[in-house]
């Protein structure tokens, strides 16, 4: 009777399904990557050098021993957007890992440049100081660059010396910020313009800075220190952000980290004129008008007022 029993119990061990249903391991080859895996979130985030064309990468998952993985190891995907994987254990039960793809930098891209002139051959990034950080080829009216992740911090500048801002409206008076400058160059090196993203409209301008900051902070309310309103609703990350900058012809402007809604940004290339020295062009920031003919000039350390 004992040898009955034991035989039961041995025939009902082996008979037990295995419940094991995580991923052990996510990688890339093309590009190296692997994944950073949190198995309490089931989450996991690769990070991929910036460029990283994301809508056609083959992952390699491994999975808990008798466990099986849908979408399947080495099956294309689009990673443009998180997609989710299903693990399921050899006794049917399952878990979901969310899957991010992130390019390493960030991506300025331009396309139909308007004015851009068939003697551009380079773009380069630079902040006002004249450091380099990036450098693209421009090909079919238009360009794509991707800055570093990080910036070395003598570039930065305080925020509020920069933007002569009144310390109340800033989460952390000790942030520092620098823009980037995007400038055109031809085949012999010469520095020949500058590229421009904005929008011109009826009644108000809007213009677009990538900035970087060496932190996350917010620049909240309005400064009326000067003879116009200054309105800021600025939401920062350290790292790079996206600055508009909108003046309305009343010269009320507001700064903001959000993209205002129903307009149309467009790129646009100026070309330098020979009054303005090569050795001047980090210090000057010059924007055309196309409807009215207007120029604003705005010098080193007033950038953006």
């Amino acid at each position: 009777m004992i040898f009955i029993c034991l035989a039961v119990v041995a025939v009902c061990v082996s008979c037990k399904k295995d419940d094991a249903k995580q991923i052990t391991a996510f990688s890339f080859t093309t590009p190296q990557a692997a994944g950073v895996i949190n198995e309490s979130a089931k989450s996991i985030k690769v990070d991929v050098p910036a460029g990283t064309d994301l809508t056609a990468l083959t992952p390699t998952i491994k999975v808990s021993e008798k466990a099986t993985v849908s979408p399947a190891s080495g099956v294309v995907q689009n990673f443009t957007n998180p997609v989710v994987y299903t693990v399921t254990a050899e006794d049917g039960s399952t878990a979901k890992y969310t899957v991010t793809v992130e390019e390493d930098g960030f991506v300025v891209e331009a396309t139909n440049v308007i004015g851009g002139i068939s003697s551009i051959t380079t773009v380069k990034a630079f902040t006002w100081n004249g450091y380099e950080f990036a450098t693209a080829e421009y090909k079919n009216s238009g360009f794509k660059i991707v800055f570093p992740k990080s910036l070395p911090d003598y570039e930065l500048e305080s925020f509020i010396d920069v933007f002569d801002l009144p310390s109340s409206l800033i989460s952390d008076r000790y942030a520092k910020v620098v823009p980037a400058f995007l400038v055109a160059y031809n085949s012999h090196n010469e520095e020949i313009g500058e590229f421009m993203h904005l929008y011109e409209g009826y009644d108000y301008y809007a213009y677009v800075h990538y900035v970087y900051v060496d932190r996350d902070f917010t620049v909240k309310g309005t400064d009326n220190s000067a003879d116009w309103e200054v309105a800021w609703n600025c939401t920062f990350k350290k790292g790079w952000n996206v600055l508009y900058w909108i003046e309305d012809d009343g010269w009320d402007e507001l700064f903001t980290t959000q993209k205002p809604s129903s307009i149309n940004l467009r790129w646009y290339f100026e070309e330098w004129g020979w009054d303005i020295p090569p050795e001047e062009t980090y210090k000057t920031k010059k924007y055309k008008s196309e409807k009215n003919k207007e120029r604003i000039t705005v010098q080193k350390k007033n950038v953006f007022l």
